[in-house]
């Protein structure tokens, strides 16, 4: 929480995986206990929020890490001026929002989370409808989505804390994977090995959302990865496995 206060959306994650897990009930009681650990960082974050920090505080702030530590105060630091009530963090973003980038959105999540969706619907949890616990996770995400204006940054954390959830559960063996459905999908949809690997690399090298809302998706990772890699490997400027001319004209030929 003192690190990164919005971690307080993604608790519903440790609810979830602990009720599994067995740590709490069902009853009133032992579910009130378990929740009683979560308030000192819920008061933490609480605070947080309804005491936000002053102009002059910020000033002094930011004069303090220059003189001390010769860093200048940007990005989150200067946020905390611009963006330091409940209500800014929603405002900020009203204006940037439209169809384009709920569709953009949409279809990031639909296909970055596919694999993981498919492996919850073919799933069975212990103690816990699949549904459930998919449908447990959104609405806090939906919130910070709201607040925040990183939304890539959101969803690979979003998408971290649901992978780690999931392995985690199936080590323990606590969510059962119906083997036989999930092959039977994958043989109809991806029979042909070809297809199998060309889908491979199309999801895992071909594309990548940007950190901004407002940030178009990258399409050229799959030739900018081994370039990059090829600059720090050699480490001359001169001596290169591609030749950014040569590449960017490609580029612009055949992909633009």
């Amino acid at each position: 929480m003192l690190i990164w206060e919005p971690v307080i959306f993604f608790f519903i994650f440790w609810l979830i995986v602990d009720y599994i897990e067995g740590i709490f009930d069902k009853d009133f009681k032992s579910i009130i206990k378990y929740l009683f650990t979560f308030v000192p960082a819920v008061l933490i974050g609480v605070y947080i929020a309804l005491n936000p920090i002053s102009e002059a505080d910020h000033k002094n702030m930011a004069i303090f890490l220059k003189e001390n530590f010769n860093e200048n105060c940007y990005m989150s630091c200067a946020l905390l001026l611009s963006k330091s009530s409940i209500y800014d963090q929603f405002q900020a973003n009203f204006n940037l929002l439209n169809f384009e980038i709920f569709l953009r959105y949409f279809l990031i999540i639909l296909i970055g989370f596919g694999p993981l969706f498919l492996l919850i619907k073919f799933s069975q949890f212990r103690r816990l409808n699949n549904k459930i616990f998919f449908f447990s996770v959104v609405p806090p995400i939906f919130i910070l989505f709201m607040m925040m204006s990183d939304w890539g940054r959101i969803v690979n954390i979003f998408y971290t804390f649901s992978v780690i959830s999931f392995l985690y559960l199936h080590k323990k063996k606590l969510v059962f994977v119906n083997n036989k459905i999930l092959e039977n999908f994958f043989v109809k949809v991806l029979n042909k090995k070809y297809i199998y690997t060309f889908f491979f690399i199309v999801f895992c090298f071909g594309w990548n959302p940007k950190t901004s809302l407002t940030g178009d998706i990258g399409t050229n990772p799959l030739w900018k990865i081994p370039y990059n890699a090829s600059k720090r490997i050699i480490g001359f400027d001169s001596i290169r496995l591609f030749q950014e001319s040569t590449i960017m004209k490609w580029h612009k030929k055949y992909v633009e």
